[in-house]
């Protein structure tokens, strides 16, 4: 939780170094000899005896002259400057050293006079105009132009006067990340999924903002069939290149476990909400309708493979053989697609017990996000994860270095790969990949492989090869690691790990958490004797807390908020970033800054 006022805002009051990372802010008034941002009788003073002297200084309007020329241009500045104040500029959504989940940069700007422009530059280039003077947006690259996952950039923002003052400027060193903002307001935005087996399931969109997300939702997704499972794997990425994301939604159970994924695109008013048992479209419908019990679309995520701007989406489908397919996003998006059709197949596709959880980093630093892919039923349920690497080219489906890694698991059917995700916990600029060994009702394992210029090196957890650090859960029936997520939760670059015990005390649910530093996590973490860095408990004993696990910043202040779900209660919390207010130790469900809730199942997935 928060502390009241931690919250801050970038506002321009410290001057660059003219050079150093974007051009220097110069001063419109040429009689402004003391840099003070305005004419005044110290200025004059100082015009009169260059002046006077024929100094070459006092030729303030620069025509190689000394003449009646200055003193009526110094006169002029005197008239309009005298002590008004510089203008200032404020970027709201983005703070520095944070990773950039939105299209747009959003803020607002002031001074004494009135406003002419506010501009920005993007990694040292040109000032280009934003839209707006007091408050303002600017889009940042997208499409073909925009940046890739993980890349590193600099973004300068000054206002101009109409008196010619320019403001301090606003430099911020960002990372890229996936779009997660479909209404393009600079926030990132929540998506849950309400799973009823009597109806026909829900999606809710919950817009972020200044505030975090407010307890009703802007967006209701009706499913197209009495599922329960509508919703259960939901994605947020900027598939069309737009600016604006778009939420994915897919129903594995759908006409008797063949599976169904939507994909509905965002825009300048977010997406609207729509029925899709009464016929409303969605944007893309990717379908797979050969067999039963493929589970297509059990669970999805985005992440841009071929560096070309646009979100790739990745779809697992864990039934018969186990696959992930990939779908390349597109200017258009991406065209529907019935996969028993020949020539409507995935741009990517892998088979071996695979489905059930994967993740988009870039591990290796090229630019290029890879797909981690978990194989929990492998030989018996040792378990292995799969590392293939993005290139310009996409994926590739060759099972040999450097195209290719594999991580086995230990041995005794911990189902390592039940669960991955990524982040950087030790801050080196790569990837980290985390995996969970976390079987139903078993105690429960975590390890994390840090990534680097080769990307995940390839072992046999069984044949004495190491992670990078090693969780141990508590005891049976704890499920820890059912649930994992990676984000920088106190603000100091490292990103932190969360992992749900959803099982924990009779199902009531706990929430681990691991500070990353400049050396990762600790090597090696027993929950029976050392504790985590910090916890959070369930409300009530069933109500599967930590079923679900998300980081994100939707305040937009620099701290990653955590937002966890405990279906069984049909509640989804939300924890502000930053507990340095707070004991060290745990914190109670019931005391998230915000509470939502719904009715059966709710949050039984989140966005990703």
């Amino acid at each position: 939780m928060r502390k009241p006022g931690k919250k801050t805002m970038v506002v321009a009051m410290v001057m660059i170094s003219p050079g150093l990372l974007c051009s220097a802010a110069m001063a419109a008034m040429n009689c402004d000899y003391d840099s003070d941002q305005d004419v005044d009788g110290i200025d004059l003073a100082r015009f009169s005896t260059v002046f006077a002297s024929r100094d070459p200084v006092a030729d303030v309007n620069g025509d190689s002259s000394i003449d009646q020329g200055d003193l009526r241009l110094c006169a002029e500045e005197f008239a309009r400057g005298d002590a008004v104040a510089p203008p200032t500029v404020a970027v709201l959504n983005i703070q520095d050293n944070s990773v950039v989940k939105t299209g747009f940069l959003v803020g607002t700007a002031s001074g004494g006079n009135a406003l002419a422009k506010v501009e920005v530059s993007l990694d040292a280039g040109a000032f280009a105009p934003a839209a707006g003077t007091l408050t303002w947006k600017f889009p940042l690259p997208a499409g073909s132009a925009g940046w890739r996952d993980g890349s590193r950039h600099t973004i300068c923002v000054r206002a101009q006067d109409m008196a010619g003052n320019y403001s301090a400027e606003v430099t911020l060193v960002v990372r890229k990340g996936n779009n997660k903002d479909v209404n393009g307001d600079g926030y990132v935005d929540l998506a849950v999924n309400e799973s009823v087996v009597s109806n026909y399931g829900k999606v809710y969109l919950y817009h972020g903002g200044p505030d975090g997300v407010t307890p009703a939702a802007q967006t209701t997704i009706w499913g197209e069939e009495l599922s329960n499972s509508f919703g259960d794997a939901l994605a947020l990425g900027d598939i069309n290149g737009d600016g604006y994301a778009d939420l994915i939604i897919g129903d594995y159970g759908y006409n008797y476990t063949r599976g169904k994924v939507w994909i509905l695109h965002g825009g300048a008013e977010g997406i609207a909400s729509r029925q899709f048992y009464l016929g409303d479209p969605a944007d893309t419908i990717l379908y797979f309708s050969l067999y039963t019990s493929t589970n297509f679309g059990c669970a999805l995520a985005c992440g841009d493979v071929n560096g070309d701007g646009y979100a790739d989406l990745g779809v697992g489908a864990m039934g018969y053989y186990g696959m992930v397919h990939v779908f390349y996003g597109a200017a258009l998006g991406i065209p529907n697609k019935d996969l028993a059709i020949s020539d409507q197949h995935a741009d990517f596709s892998i088979t071996g017990n695979f489905g059930r959880s994967f993740v988009f980093a870039d591990f290796n630093g090229d630019g290029y996000d890879d797909l981690a892919a978990g194989a929990e039923e492998y030989n018996s349920y040792q378990g292995r994860t799969c590392v293939y690497y993005g290139s310009q080219e996409g994926l590739q489906a060759v099972d040999s270095p450097p195209n290719y890694a594999i991580l086995t698991g230990d041995e005794g059917g911990t189902a390592f790969g039940y669960v991955v995700t990524a982040g950087d916990a030790n801050g080196d600029g790569y990837q980290d990949l985390v995996v969970g060994a976390s079987r139903d009702f078993l105690q429960g394992w975590v390890y994390l492989f840090h990534g680097g210029q080769s990307g995940i090196q390839s072992g046999d957890l069984s044949a004495g090869f190491s992670a990078d650090a090693t969780i141990k859960g508590v005891s049976d029936r704890n499920q820890f690691g059912n649930a994992l997520a990676l984000g920088d939760l106190n603000g100091d670059s490292y990103d932190d790990l969360a992992a749900g015990s959803r099982l924990y005390d009779l199902n009531r649910g706990r929430v681990h958490l691991f500070y990353g530093s400049g050396a990762g996590l600790a090597p090696y973490t027993d929950l029976n004797t050392m504790p985590d860095d910090f916890f959070l408990d369930g409300e009530s004993q069933g109500s599967l807390f930590g079923q679900a696990i998300v980081f994100d910043d939707l305040t937009a202040d620099g701290y990653a908020d955590l937002t966890v779900s405990a279906p069984n209660r049909a509640a989804v919390y939300v924890f502000h970033g930053d507990f340095s207010d707070t004991p060290a130790g745990s914190l109670a469900a019931g005391e998230a800054d915000t509470i939502l809730n719904g009715f059966v199942e709710f949050g039984w997935a989140l966005g990703r």
